[in-house]
């Protein structure tokens, strides 16, 4: 490349002589002592030298540049520096001494020189274009005439940014060291090396700690102005980092490789925003520069710093990132030791307290083996009491009592059992022997042997509790079976058989429920006799007077409520009695509740109830469609007579996977909580169902409650007194409705 011509007033022989002698006086040439410098060898000399340098003219101008000094002061050339006015050339740069001060121009070496006087001072500037600082020793001579007339100034530019930036690294790092070394809580060191970081080496810095779960955790943010941190924070929790991510803070934690974003366009702001008020604050935080590196100890990526420039206009390089990559290693290295420390201490505590606890489990040993021996003395003592008194109530108890271990041996056993099944053996010949050994001698004496032993083997299986179960015994006797298993928490420890003879208690019962079939007839014949003459009353009833019409209503409305009791008390009989045996048919379960709805429809107008019905889907089941309407009306006229003027009624229809729910919800009385386990008993009311109801039956709910054993369904409820009660009949069996 070709040097710029000098100006006509200074001769190029005389410069170049002049110059090279300034250049090497300091050298020792002794083999060139008469050397003519021509401005061709002096070019070769200049080209060699790697400091920039520069020759101005008494004005200032620039008249001589070498390639070094441009590219220092960021110029692609030197040619292209000496077309550029000094002007121009010094507003690319922010300029300070030594100490970070601001230089005036005025006291620059060169400007000094200019002015005759030889200076040499070491300077920092700042690139305004890039935000790179860069630091030279720049020794500025004057070069005068015979007169004494500076005829030029020639400007050395000694770079020493690589040394004095490795100086400043070599310093900051030795200073976030000691910070990092400095607590053991390493949330709060990293807060410092934040701190630390900010605004020497970047505007923004923010570290991530990833715990346990892969979720990284904003431990540290950090900026000049405490309002921005705050606002920085408020983003990350509007607006955090996704674990999906496949650069930025995740990214880096995921692959361990750092990442450096030397300038950040437009286009990466906005592809990296969530939405438009994302992308404006991402905006306005400014990012010009970003590098990302991960905290690595042990091969585990433990975190992430972000290092941001925004305001100071700085572009980060590869040197830079090589530092950042220094710094959070030194910062992962205080974590991992920090948590090793915290291990090593608490293990340290725990030996402790483990050695502490054993002494004292020493010390108070041998007062506890004493103290448990005596101790499992008075236990065997009251277990043989125990044991005693355990064998007494079974024997006393006035039922038959069988109890057994959890494989079946027989542990206790008492006379009336014995009796029941007509064993020859004893009660205490019996124990310890299997109870399979004698299951034959039980067969003998029960109706249906086979079904006797495959209920024994289901109960046997199953271990669940159950209650009252039926055994019909060849000379005509009746008992019920109650089987109780033994659990402590979910083990099985054996399990208990208790018989009742309820022989005498089934005749009564079939003699009440004949003598109500046969009452219930006989009272029919003459309740048709009164009602059809109060029917003949009626028809001259505008013949009577007030307090008679009175009477006739009276005596009417009496008729029909003995009328319902007496029909109720059939039904009662008849299915008591096994004389009502379901008819299973394919029943459209919605049609019939809404044929029920209709005809009590009419008797909700009249009380003002809101009567709602809500059916889901079609279904058809098979069952007895009778019975089933029988008891969804018994439900319905319990709610209806229960239920306040203005109150409501919903019938509920719904289809679960295996069954369907019928539900009755009311807005009535309710049942109190006191009364409601004798709900389904026969004859039994409520105390507030008698207070607004007084001439009820009784026999309703008893009525739907055994007819739905009838169809293998159940009915239930939940209610509370004064809020209503809701009543469900639940239906095993469901068919497609197509069927």
């Amino acid at each position: 490349m070709s040097t710029p011509p000098l100006p006509k007033r200074i001769a190029v022989s005389s410069v170049i002589k002049k110059t090279a002698e300034r250049l090497m006086s300091p050298l020792s040439f002794p083999l060139l002592p008469t050397l003519e410098f021509s401005k061709e060898r002096l070019e070769l000399i200049l080209r060699g030298i790697a400091d920039g340098i520069t020759l101005q003219a008494p004005d200032g101008t620039l008249i001589y540049a070498n390639e070094p000094a441009a590219l220092v002061t960021g110029y692609a050339s030197a040619e292209e520096l000496l077309h550029e006015p000094v002007e121009n050339i010094m507003g690319k740069f922010e300029i300070f001494d030594e100490h970070g001060k601001s230089l005036p121009m005025q006291n620059m070496p060169s400007r000094l020189a200019l002015m005759g006087n030889p200076s040499e001072q070491l300077l920092q500037f700042r690139i305004r274009a890039t935000g790179e600082e860069r630091w030279s020793l720049l020794k500025s001579t004057p070069v005068k005439d015979a007169q004494g007339q500076v005829e030029y100034v020639i400007n050395i530019f000694h770079d020493l940014t690589e040394r004095k930036r490795n100086e400043e690294n070599a310093l900051f790092l030795s200073d976030a060291t000691s910070i990092l070394s400095s607590s053991l809580d390493y949330t709060t060191t990293l807060v410092s090396l934040a701190r630390l970081v900010v605004p020497k080496f970047a505007d923004w810095c923010v570290v991530h700690i990833v715990d346990n779960k892969g979720i990284a955790q904003n431990v540290a943010v950090e900026h000049v102005n405490p309002q921005k941190v705050k606002w920085a924070r408020d983003l990350d929790k509007k607006y955090p980092h996704s674990p999906d991510e496949h650069s930025g803070v995740y990214g880096v934690f995921k692959s361990g490789v750092p990442e450096l974003y030397t300038d950040i366009s437009d286009d990466m702001v906005k592809m990296s925003a969530q939405n438009d008020e994302h992308l404006a604050i991402l905006r306005e935080l400014g990012m010009r520069s970003v590098m990302i590196v991960p905290m690595v100890a042990n091969g585990k990526v433990l975190g992430t710093i972000s290092f941001i420039a925004a305001e100071s206009n700085k572009n980060y390089r590869t040197e830079d990132l090589k530092f950042a990559e220094n710094l959070g290693g030194r910062a992962a290295l205080a974590i991992e030791n920090a948590r090793l420390y915290r291990e090593a201490q608490f293990e340290i505590e725990e030996r402790i307290r483990v050695e502490k606890e054993v002494r004292h489990l020493n010390e108070v040993l041998e007062q506890k083996v004493e103290q448990r021996t005596h101790a499992l003395q008075i236990s065997q003592k009251q277990d043989r009491a125990s044991l005693q008194r355990f064998k007494n109530v079974i024997a006393q108890l006035p039922m038959g009592a069988l109890v057994l271990d959890e494989k079946n041996y027989i542990i206790e056993v008492n006379q009336n059992f014995c009796d029941f099944f007509k064993l020859s053996d004893t009660p205490h010949a019996l124990v310890g022997r299997h109870y399979f050994e004698f299951l034959d001698s039980l067969q003998s004496v029960v109706q249906q042997p086979a079904e006797y032993t495959e209920t024994f083997h289901a109960i046997f299986q199953n271990r669940q509790l159950v209650l009252n179960q039926e055994i019909l015994l060849r000379d005509g006797r009746i008992l019920f079976r109650d089987y109780v298993p033994i659990m402590d928490d979910q083990t099985f420890l054996g399990q208990i058989f208790l018989y009742r003879d309820v022989t005498r208690d089934k005749r009564i019962d079939a003699a009440k429920s004949e003598f109500m079939s046969l009452a219930s007839h006989q009272l029919r014949t003459p309740l048709t006799t009164i009602r059809w003459a109060l029917g003949r009353l009626q028809k001259a009833e505008n013949f009577l007077q007030d307090s008679h019409r009175n009477m006739l209503s009276a005596a009417r409305n009496a008729t029909v409520v003995m009328a319902d009791t007496i029909n109720a008390m059939l039904t009662v009989s008849r299915v008591e009695a096994g004389h009502i045996l379901p008819k299973s048919m394919k029943v459209n379960v919605a049609t019939l509740i809404e044929d029920i709805h209709e005809e009590s429809a009419a008797i909700c107008e009249e009380k003002h109830l809101n009567f709602l019905l809500s059916v889901e889907g079609d279904p058809v089941i098979e069952t007895d469609g009778q019975l089933l309407k029988e008891i969804i009306s018994n439900l319905i006229r319990n709610s209806i007579q229960y239920t306040k003027e203005n109150g409501s009624i919903r019938v509920n229809l719904v289809r679960a996977s295996h069954h369907l729910e019928i539900q009755v919800i009311d807005t009535g009385v309710g049942i109190p909580a006191h009364q409601q386990e004798r709900i389904f008993q026969k004859f039994f009311r409520a105390d507030n169902a008698i207070l607004r109801q007084p001439d009820g039956t009784g026999l309703g709910l008893y009525l739907a409650f055994i007819m739905a054993k009838l169809l293998h369904s159940s009915v239930s409820f939940v209610s509370e007194e004064g809020e209503g009660t809701t009543f469900s009949v639940t239906l095993p069996f469901i068919l497609p409705a197509s069927v």
